[in-house]
């Protein structure tokens, strides 16, 4: 879960530090947990999050643009578990989505997976179409230009 809140701290704060009167000290571990979780639950329980913000003892102009603002972050948070859960992380909060079977997250993980296969195709085909030549250029890099 550390990971995943990291995440949204790090995307937020940079959204919302330019604000006027903003002290970080109002947003604790516990805020961010629960904004954390919020999020991961967002394509099914939507209201959660809205509910969280807006009952959070933050000044109004925060909460404003931590609402507006609630749709890049969930978008940014779940592109990013998804890359790690392709790179093989695990995570609590990657455990939660994968439990959740919220759209988003599969599609992601669809779109990575697709991604990879097709780096990896494009990759063999280099090395395919180099074939023919790699023995002769290995053959003038080794023995110089004296063949």
């Amino acid at each position: 879960m550390e990971l995943a809140i990291k995440i949204v701290q790090e995307y937020a704060y940079s959204k919302i530090e330019n604000i006027d009167n903003f002290v970080n000290a109002e947003l604790n571990n516990d805020f961010w947990e629960n904004i954390t979780l919020g999020l991961l639950l967002f394509e099914n329980a939507p209201k959660l999050l809205y509910k969280q913000i807006l009952q959070s003892k933050l000044n109004s102009e925060i909460k404003d643009k931590i609402i507006s603002e609630i749709p890049d972050i969930f978008i940014f948070l779940i592109t990013q578990l998804a890359e790690d859960h392709i790179k093989g992380i695990k995570s609590e909060a990657i455990d939660i989505l994968i439990n959740s079977k919220g759209n988003l997250f599969s599609d992601e993980i669809s779109f990575f997976r697709t991604l990879d296969r097709a780096v990896e195709i494009v990759e063999h085909e280099r090395i395919r179409s180099e074939l023919p030549t790699m023995f002769e250029k290995l053959q003038r890099k080794i023995l110089g230009d004296d063949i």
